[in-house]
């Protein structure tokens, strides 16, 4: 696993593996440059991981779960940028050396698929997703016309955007709900940089939708229940809103496969809008959308399926 072990999420997966007869071995990529050791040759493939050196050969799976990219915090800037560097082709070549089926998820598609929303929304569509009218930009003008054209709109950031407050509390960037009006208030800030922005569509509930392999979980999220959570529920007001797992007709599932597996992943989390008038909306994947929540409050076996595909490469 390249991740971060002292994540519960990630304690939770090492554990799942061990019930099911499995080994794990926590690789964090930001101690590399200090703790590390590769051997790529022709003969050996080695990696020390979590203190313990793994053949690669023996590998089922390899999991990349929200890991800080290798650091080198005590070298002069140069040399730091050469160590990043170096240890960042090494992973590439770990990439190579290891069968693209053994990765959940492998880093080419994910970081490719991640960083952009516009190729999501592509493949969404493509395999029968609704996608809400899209702009992505930071012209004002083209903006406001946009906005002018549907009266209320979703504006959002292409990737995960936070900011450390003068209180030392990080904050997120949230979906925001803006009238044009509103928008031309903040003309010059919009030309900053690119934006999303999308029609503002009234929600009867929304899906979060968490698939590994050939399984989903459907989680019903009754995000209108609390104000704090109406225009995106990433606010969190658990105990207020809802979380149910659902069982969705057998052609939900199949498009819901389909979109991951079109995105080159085996793991994703996504987002869905349903509409009072019962239409249904694409929003947003997550090649490493959390999920331990979702177990958390409705039992979904996330964790041990996950477990089981790590120790089961792809076919």
């Amino acid at each position: 696993m390249i991740s971060d072990e002292g994540s519960q999420t990630v304690r939770s997966v090492v554990d799942g593996i061990a019930s099911l007869g499995g080994e794990a071995h926590v690789l964090r990529a930001a101690d590399l440059p200090e703790t590390g050791r590769v051997a790529f040759g022709d003969e050996e493939r080695r990696i020390l991981a979590g203190g313990v050196e793994v053949d690669l050969a023996l590998c089922t799976g390899v999991w990349m779960w929200h890991d800080d990219p290798p650091a080198a915090p005590d070298a002069d800037p140069a040399t730091a940028r050469y160590v990043r560097r170096e240890w960042d082709l090494a992973l590439m070549a770990f990439a190579a050396l290891t069968p693209r089926a053994h990765w959940i998820n492998h880093p080419e598609s994910a970081r490719w698929i991640e960083s952009n929303k516009l190729e999501q929304m592509r493949v969404a569509e493509h395999v029968g997703y609704d996608v809400p009218p899209t702009l992505l930009s930071n012209d004002v003008d083209r903006i406001m016309a946009f906005a002018d054209r549907f009266g209320a709109v979703a504006v959002k950031s292409q990737g995960a955007a936070w900011r450390e407050r003068p209180d030392g509390q990080v904050e997120a960037a949230y979906t925001q709900r803006c009238t044009s009006s509103e928008l031309r208030e903040h003309g010059r800030a919009l030309a900053r940089a690119p934006v999303i922005v999308q029609p503002y569509l009234d929600k009867a509930y929304e899906l979060r939708v968490t698939v590994v392999d050939d399984t989903a979980f459907f989680c019903r999220i009754d995000s209108q229940a609390s104000e704090r959570t109406q225009i995106d529920w990433r606010r969190y007001d658990h105990a207020r809103v809802a979380h149910e797992l659902v069982e969705p007709p057998r052609e939900d599932v199949q498009r819901a496969l389909a979109l991951v597996r079109a995105s080159g992943l085996r793991y994703a989390a996504f987002d869905l809008l349903c509409t009072p008038d019962d239409r249904t909306y694409f929003l947003d994947l997550n090649p490493s959308g959390q999920f331990a929540w979702i177990e958390a409050l409705t039992n979904a076996p996330i964790v041990r399926t996950l477990s089981g595909a790590l120790l089961s490469p792809a076919r």
